[in-house]
This record gives C-alpha cells, sequence and structure tokens, in this order.
C-alpha cells in the first residue's frame, strides 16, 4: 500500500514465507537494484517503483450521523473542548503532572503533512557532494561499527553511512513516514535528482524489508525464540529493566540514549542498536520488554520496524549456529558477549572523544575530564571527589562491570561476522588458538588449555591435547576470508545469471495418481 516504497501488486515474488527475499541483498537484487549496498542504479526490467499519488484538492467531510447515533456518543472519544487542551488531553490519559510537564519542557516536531513536506524541502538542498562534512568518518577503520561493508570510502560518500554513527540521525523523516504525513515513495522520488539518492534508497529499502518480514513471519515475529527459533536464556529482572529504562545504568553512552528517548521520544539508529544490544547481551534481559518500551515511547513507532530490528538485535531473527547449551545460563551469555559490548562502548568513544553527547543528557558528568566520561568508573576515589562524582553515590555504578574500553586500534581484532555482526576479540600477546568444539568461537592460549584441564580435574597431557587439537587464530581468519570470497564470488555470478537468463514459466507437475 502507500505505507511501502513498493506495491505489492507489482511484486516479483509471492508474499510467502518461502518466496519472499531473506535478506537485505536478496531482496535488492529480487526487485532490479544493480548493487544496493553501493549504487542508486536499477537493472533493466526492474521492479516498477511507482511514482507518488498527488494530493487531493478537497476532503470528504465527516458525516455527523452514524448508524443512527451521534460521532460524539462513540465510547473513548474526546470532546473538541478537550482536545483543545493538550495539559487535559494528557492528564485524561493518565500521565503524572510531572510526565506533563517534561513533555512541555520539550520542542517536539509539529505534526501533519505541511510540516512533514517543508522538513523534506529544507532537507533536500543539503545533499549534494559540495556540502561540508557529507560522507565525512569521524572514526577509525576499526572502530566502524555498523554493518555497512567497508564503510565509507575517499571523498564524497552518496550513501551517507558516517551519518549513521551520529547522535542527530540525517533525514529525521521517519516518524512523518510512520504515520503517514509522507509517503515513502514521495521522499524517494525527490531524493532522485539529489547526490545522496543512494543513501535515501538504502534506507528507504531496509525499512521495506521490516515490512515484507513482518508479513512472512507472522506472529513469529513476537516470539521470545524469535523468527529464528533461538533457544537462550533469559533474565526478567524488574529492577535492571527500569534502571535501563530510566538511564540508570552506570554505563554512560547508554544512560544518554535512554534519557534521550525517554525525554523526545526519538533516538538515532546508531543509539537504538547499541541500546538493544546492552538490554541483551549486556544485562541478559528479554528482548521483548525492550521492544515494549520502545513502542511506548518512539514518536516514530512502526511495528515492522520496530519489531524487525529488535529480533536482529538479539540475533533471533534466524537459526544460528550458535545456540546455547540447555545448562547455559544468563551470567554465560553475558560473559560470552561481553567483548563485544566493550567494543561497542569503544567505537562511541572514538565517535566522541570529548563526551559531547553524553554531557548533554548526563548532567552528573558535566565535571568529569573527556578521558573518563566515557568510563568514570576508571577514576580514582580522589579523582572522583575533586570533580564531584563519585560512581555509586553522584552516579550509579555500572551495571555490567568491570568494562575496559578503549579506542587504541591495536587493541582489537576486527573481522567480518554473520550477516553484518562483526567478529571481534582483544588482541593479546602470544599464540591463540580456536578449538574446532568451542561452539562460542574463542582464542585462547597454551596455558588456558592447560588452566581449563586443570579444572576439571584432567592432567596436564589432556591440556596439551586440546591445545594439539586447535587451530592458530590467524589460520581460522585467512580459512574465513577464502571461505567468504568464494561465496560471495559464487553469489555475484548466479546473480549475474539469472540477469542473462530469460524467466521461465513454471508448469505445474500434477499430482501422482493414487492407487485404485
Amino acid at each position: 500500500g502507500a505505507m511501502s516504497l513498493y506495491h505489492c501488486d507489482d511484486l516479483p515474488f509471492r508474499l510467502t514465507y518461502d518466496e519472499t527475499p531473506k535478506s537485505f541483498t536478496e531482496l535488492g537484487a529480487a526487485l532490479g537494484w544493480e548493487d544496493i549496498w553501493t549504487v542508486a542504479e536499477r537493472t533493466v526490467g526492474a521492479t516498477t517503483l511507482r511514482p507518488p499519488v498527488a494530493a487531493p484538492d478537497a476532503f470528504t467531510t465527516i458525516p455527523m450521523q452514524y448508524d443512527g447515533g451521534m460521532l460524539q456518543d462513540l465510547p473513548g472519544l474526546l470532546s473538541e473542548e478537550l482536545l483543545a487542551n493538550d495539559e487535559k488531553v494528557l492528564q485524561r490519559l493518565g500521565y503524572t503532572d510531572d510526565e506533563i510537564q517534561q513533555a512541555f519542557n520539550w520542542s517536539a516536531p509539529m505534526g501533519g503533512e505541511p510540516h512533514a513536506r517543508a522538513l523534506l524541502e529544507a532537507w533536500l538542498p543539503h545533499q549534494t557532494a559540495a556540502c561540508p562534512g557529507n560522507g565525512d568518518n569521524p572514526q577509525a577503520p576499526v572502530f566502524w561499527d555498523l554493518p555497512v561493508g567497508s564503510g565509507p570510502g575517499e571523498g564524497h560518500d552518496p550513501l551517507q553511512w558516517a551519518n549513521l554513527a551520529k547522535p542527530d540521525g540525517w533525514t529525521r523523516m521517519s516518524h512523518y513516514l510512520a504515520v503517514g504525513c509522507i509517503s515513502a515513495r514521495e521522499v524517494c522520488a525527490r531524493a532522485a535528482e539529489t547526490s545522496n539518492f543512494a543513501g535515501v534508497v538504502h534506507r528507504l529499502m531496509w525499512r521495506e524489508l521490516h515490512r515484507l518480514n513482518a508479513i512472512r513471519f507472522g506472529r513469529r515475529l513476537f516470539w521470545l525464540q524469535g523468527p529464528g527459533w533461538v533457544e537462550r536464556p533469559w533474565s526478567w529482572d524488574l529492577a535492571l529493566v527500569e534502571a535501563w529504562k530510566l538511564g540508570r545504568t552506570g554505563v554512560p553512552y547508554i544512560d544518554a540514549c535512554m534519557r534521550e528517548l525517554r525525554t523526545s521520544g526519538w533516538l538515532a539508529y546508531k543509539g537504538r542498536k547499541t541500546t538493544g544490544y546492552f538490554l541483551v547481551f549486556g544485562l541478559g534481559i528479554d528482548w521483548r520488554m525492550g521492544a515494549y518500551h520502545f513502542e511506548d515511547v518512539l514518536l516514530d513507532y512502526d511495528c515492522a520496524m520496530n519489531y524487525g530490528n529488535w529480533v536482529t538485535v538479539a540475533c533471533i531473527e534466524k537459526p544460528r549456529r550458535a545456540n546455547f547449551e540447555s545448562e547455559a545460563s544468563v551470567a554465560d551469555i553475558v560473559e560470552a558477549y561481553r567483548i563485544d559490548i566493550e567494543y561497542k562502548l569503544s567505537a562511541e568513544m572514538a565517535n566522541d572523544p570529548k563526551g559531547e553527547y553524553i554531557r548533554q543528557w548526563v548532567p552528573e558528568l558535566q565535571g568529569v575530564s573527556d578521558e573518563f566520561v566515557h568510563k568514570p568508573w576508571a577514576m580514582s576515589q580522589e579523582e572522583m571527589v575533586k570533580v564531584g562524582c563519585v560512581v555509586g553515590k553522584d552516579y550509579p555504578a555500572p551495571l555490567l562491570s568491570p568494562l575496559q574500553l578503549s579506542t587504541k586500534a591495536e587493541d582489537w581484532n576486527v573481522g567480518d561476522g554473520d550477516d553484518g555482526h562483526l567478529a571481534v576479540s582483544r588482541r593479546r600477546s602470544g599464540e591463540h588458538r580456536v578449538h574446532p568444539y568451542d561452539s562460542s568461537g574463542r582464542s585462547y592460549s597454551r596455558s588456558e588449555f592447560l588452566n581449563f584441564a586443570a579444572s576439571i580435574g584432567e592432567n596436564e597431557e589432556y591440556g596439551e591435547n586440546l591445545w594439539s587439537e586447535s587451530i592458530f587464530v590467524p589460520n581460522v581468519q585467512k580459512k574465513f576470508a577464502e571461505l567468504e570470497a568464494k561465496i560471495e564470488a559464487q553469489e555475484k555470478e548466479l546473480l549475474a545469471l539469472g540477469r542473462e537468463q530469460p524467466k521461465q514459466q513454471i508448469q505445474e507437475v500434477p499430482p501422482p495418481p493414487q492407487d485404485p
């Protein structure tokens, strides 16, 4: 329909679980985009992208009579008099006086189609290669913690990857798109002549994938195990959930994001992904609690986008090889993903070294130096007293500790993991190996293998055997890179063959004859 970029009647596939494309790359290819990750060119015979429909000159008058009764008598309908007073409306809806005052203190975007179009028209002139800052990447390559392939290259970046790492977003059209004040087709059509059209298409196509996935997954999108049927231990600790909601986790970047969300009803892409990941893998909380909260507070709430992003963040959108054993605990999950959390927070340190975003939303940290604003727990007691921020008193102690953050590229090994998720590990001195039967994929030194053997009551020979069976980390990475390159080459070859060969009509296979 009009809420989607493509009309359902134009799609070259049926909206069934098996026939709907299962990934962003597959969807782009199926709809005729040459390479949805890099350019906005389409192939010959690409799926029709309908132009936006012009706004009507006049609207139908709302009837005063409905089924013999007045519209004003419908249950739950608010009177015109009440609607004229925002404060009374909020009181009627159950908000407290403090919540209402907080809402009035924040300047929310104006609603409606005229304001949506005005924002788009003001945004479009800035989407040219000549505009300074467009496409600049503020981070070192090792800290490009986003699913964007190799990230921005040299010069102007038409996909505007760098904007994904910024707290103020890019188009800021999501709340208007979510409630239909403007259509995806209109945004796409108006951006077609700009230098950043590829970036607009890329963002709108992700939105399209989530909408199609919501149809494909059905109610599985809301299951604890997700569409991928992933079994994992979860926590329902309401105290942890409340601390996360209020921005009281003791982790500055997470707290800044959650306070912005609570105050403004909006949060940039990077903040949504990182706070979600922290809730799921840093605290082990049922992902649906996070999804419910976002549903409650986001001005741009969209069912397909919200739950689609949450199941992706929780790594349950499809079957995973690294399912945890039945005896695994929430603590095991948290410990297994600790390095990933540390890397994501380190990426924010690299992205905002002075902590300007944190200082904006977490006033308790205003006096903390740049060195410690992302990690106040690393200050000495003397330093905490000096700057007026004692962790555990003036600012919460971190719910996940001890976190070790570093912006030194030499401290990290970063590679491509599954589906755009980075494979991260810390660089450590000495040789490290990965055991083929360790589902976590972690690397260990020889002494760590020997210590493990001793911890389970085995002798040193057992530990040495584990060491000899394991594979040297650089060899694993080399084999993985070779396999990945081979798969990528085969995928491109298959896509090329699919474009060259005419589509053949599928013949119905008659059912086998029944036994008499």
